[in-house]
């Protein structure tokens, strides 16, 4: 063999033992990644699996926080080790192969801080605050519950951050990382609402029980078969006292025990009076709540009471069944006088239908929202409450307009009004619509009353954005079997009404600055109203139609008429309105009622405003 010929083979020996030490790099490296990236996500998995048991302890504050987040710290501690060598970071950087690597190198990391940094914060103060430190019959450790406020303020941001980050996070295309992902930001937004809960909790609940003085509260027990704009019918009352955490209920009766008023009350917004004082909002307790901007409500209570009582009041809260029934599944049963037990399951039912239907409460049918009210604030200020079950329910009702809280104190107000328990109409600009249902006729229909508004963006420009609100109502009581006291036609018609129909007055709140262009009721022409101190130039020949009305609602225009509504059929409005340029998506509140609003938003690409 020449010395060329041997120099040849040499080169190719040296390229395929090159080539071969390269590929068993890559396959030794494939087989790295794979057996690390298994075992990271199993880390990774197992920690995710622990984390509702650390939400768990946080919400129930039964010591066993730490332990359980030093389970979940373990497990992501060996995920974050097995995802941080040479190979990982390599190949995490390549363009689409890497994205799964990346995506689970992200995960693992996030777990890891904040096992390490926010979670510790929180559970420490959660288990601190443990209800039997917390909580005795009647008092709750207002001072205990401030002093965590700090340390539960920063856990809250710091998971915040780490939810933000995670869901920051590309997903990747690899199905299982997209899953492990998926999970994991899901168990990171429960935590970090839980963690926002309880640090709003201590930031809130110690002044509002008296901290910083005494508090005086008015606690109405509202019904929604009967529906108004913040929820029902006032059914029932309760004057609440706080002192330093010390509550007590100092007066409680039915809507027929409530003080008489002296004179029409002056001392509320302006706003209010013009658009509701002819409903009786400024004159009578059981209209006042006609308004869908609560706090105008609650002011209207707290000057009524003064007015007659001469009582200056801290602020007021709402209940309504679905609330008691939240409370109820945290307390236990209770016994009311008449109808015995009541359970979670069986209060809504009881308010809602039942009671209607039992000839043994007879003349006593007001006080039986009285009775089961009582009952449940007298188990709730026992102290023995299941903080796990009592606080995520809370939280859920309250989220749909089902407990409403106002302070007259401007701080707790402003966050009040942050966390949406206000019950506040925005003042904020941007596309808006809201349904609100008003019983006109004093019976308790509402129960089977189905609303449903549609916002649909026809067109847009930059100059200009053209919308449909369509609100459909739909009556859908029983013709036969309902007791008289629930197809009452308190309002008594002067003209000829079927059974179960009702009478309903229909508001629709629309965007700041929208105009108004064409309406119609079940697809023929609506008029609008003549200016006040004038005659129409028509007059509908259909006696369940009105007039359009146009108003003003906290600066947003306001459409109302009454309507009357046969059983199973369905009435629908429609407004076309020129609403400001703009490319958001509408905000659409929900007025809480029996049948839960539906509200559909139906959108198009609309470029920003000049």
């Amino acid at each position: 063999m020449t010395s060329g010929n041997r120099r040849d083979a040499g080169r190719r020996r040296l390229v395929w033992g090159g080539a071969g030490a390269l590929a068993f790099l890559f396959l030794s490296g494939g087989a790295w990644l794979a057996w690390t990236a298994s075992a990271a996500r199993a880390e990774l998995s197992a920690a995710r699996a622990a984390l509702p048991g650390v939400r768990d302890a946080v919400m129930s504050g039964d010591g066993s926080g730490m332990r359980r987040l030093d389970v979940v710290r373990r497990h992501a501690v060996a995920a974050d080790e097995k995802t941080h060598d040479v190979v990982w970071s390599v190949v995490a950087g390549v363009p689409l192969i890497g994205s799964p690597l990346d995506a689970t190198r992200g995960m693992t990391t996030t777990v890891r801080e904040l096992t390490e940094r926010g979670m510790p914060a929180l559970v420490s103060a959660a288990d601190s605050l443990h209800p039997a430190k917390l909580l005795s019959v009647g008092h709750l450790d207002v001072i205990s519950l401030r002093r965590a406020a700090p340390a539960l303020s920063t856990a809250a941001a710091t998971l915040g951050r780490e939810r933000a980050a995670v869901a920051a996070l590309d997903p990747s295309w690899l199905g299982p990382v997209a899953d492990a992902h998926g999970e994991l930001l899901a168990e990171l937004t429960a935590l970090s609402e839980a963690s926002d809960a309880a640090s709003e909790a201590a930031r809130l609940v110690p002044s509002m029980l008296g901290a910083d003085g005494p508090r005086r509260y008015f606690l109405a027990f509202q019904n929604p078969a009967e529906s108004r704009a913040s929820g029902g019918l006032l059914d029932a009352f309760a004057i609440v006292a706080a002192d330093a955490g010390r509550v007590k209920v100092e007066r409680i009766g039915a809507n027929t025990q409530l003080p008489p008023l002296k004179a029409e009350i002056t001392d509320v917004d302006d706003r209010f009076a013009e658009r509701y004082a002819d409903l009786g909002a400024t004159s009578t307790w059981l209209q006042a709540n006609v308004s869908p901007h609560f706090p105008d409500v609650a002011e209207a209570w707290e000057a009524m009471w003064k007015g007659s009582t001469g009582q200056e009041l801290d602020g007021v809260l709402t209940l309504d069944p679905q609330a008691l029934s939240a409370v109820l599944a945290g307390t236990g049963p209770v016994k009311a006088p008449v109808v015995g037990t009541v359970d979670a399951g069986r209060v809504e039912k009881l308010v809602l239908h039942e009671q209607y239907a039992m000839p043994a409460l007879g003349t006593d049918r007001k006080s039986l929202m009285l009775g089961v009210g009582s009952a449940t604030i007298d188990a709730l200020l026992s102290g023995k409450v299941s903080p796990g079950t009592l606080l995520p329910g809370l939280r859920e009702v309250a989220r749909e307009g089902h407990i409403l809280v106002h302070s007259r104190d401007e701080t707790e107000q402003a966050h009040l009004v942050d966390l949406g328990l206000a019950g506040a109409v925005p003042d904020a600009p941007g596309p808006y619509a809201q349904a609100v249902v008003l019983n006109a006729a004093g019976g308790k229909l509402d129960s089977w009353l189905r609303t449903q508004l549609d916002y649909t963006v026809t067109s847009c420009s930059r100059s200009n954005r053209s919308v449909r609100i369509a609100v459909t109502l739909r009556n859908e009581a029983p013709v036969r079997g309902l007791p008289s006291y629930v197809t009452i036609r308190s309002d008594r018609p002067t003209y000829p009404t079927a059974p179960s129909q009702n009478r309903t007055e229909l508001e629709v709140l629309a965007t700041k600055g929208a105009k108004l262009t064409s309406a119609t009721l079940d697809g023929a022409p609506m008029p609008l109203a003549p200016p006040t101190g004038t005659l129409p130039t028509s007059i509908p020949d259909d006696a369940a139609t009105t007039f359009l009305q146009v108003a003003e609602v906290r600066d947003r225009p306001s459409y109302w008429m009454d309507l009357e509504l046969l059983p199973g059929r369905t009435r629908t409005l429609v407004l076309t309105l020129d609403e400001p340029p703009g490319a958001a998506e509408p905000t659409l509140p929900r007025q809480a009622t029996v049948i839960p609003q539906i509200v559909k938003a139906h959108l198009r690409t609309c470029p920003a405003a000049r």
